[in-house]
């Protein structure tokens, strides 16, 4: 608080004295006494005569008047579809004889060639990892647990590599 709030003792809003003794009956006074409201005979506010009665009619004579012929020039005209047919022809003709086409076979990735290359540059998971999106993760996960850990194949590496005795005794 600031120093020059602390010695003020007074707030500076006051209301006349015996103000809230005979609110109340102030209040109902200004209620039973006919309102101003109740006095206004005009409110400012005027219709023309018989304006109800002809207004749909008004409005439907203008929703009826006949609209002039338009002359519709169509977007696809026979001339337009011979020059457009055209021009994708050439260029797929262009596209057949200059683009040859490439071994999809030699395209396709050899997966001892890239298992070699993560042995010999030593890349770990995290680095794998971070290449890869989270669904991409997810699905190779979901795909690592359902190959790998199968119930005959936990069932045959434990027998091949279990002591049943030290799981006996725990």
């Amino acid at each position: 608080m600031s120093d020059k709030l602390k010695h003020i003792k007074q707030t500076g809003f006051t209301t006349p004295d015996n103000y809230f003794n005979n609110l109340e009956d102030r209040v109902f006074e200004k209620m039973n006494v006919k309102s101003d409201l109740d006095s206004i005979i005009n409110s400012g506010f005027n219709v023309p005569q018989d304006y109800f009665s002809t207004v749909e009619d008004s409005v439907f004579n203008k929703l009826n008047v006949e609209k002039e012929e338009v002359k519709v020039v169509p977007l696809f005209s026979k001339r337009n579809l011979l020059y457009f047919s055209g021009i994708a022809a050439s260029v797929i003709l262009m596209l057949s004889i200059f683009i040859k086409e490439t071994d999809t076979i030699s395209e396709e990735l050899d997966y001892d060639l890239v298992a070699e290359y993560i042995m010999e540059q030593n890349v770990n998971s995290y680095e794998i990892a971070s290449l890869l999106t989270t669904e991409e993760l997810n699905t190779i996960d979901g795909e690592i647990m359902l190959d790998a850990f199968s119930n005959d194949d936990m069932e045959l590496y434990l027998i091949d590599n279990a002591n049943l005795e030290d799981i006996i005794e725990q």
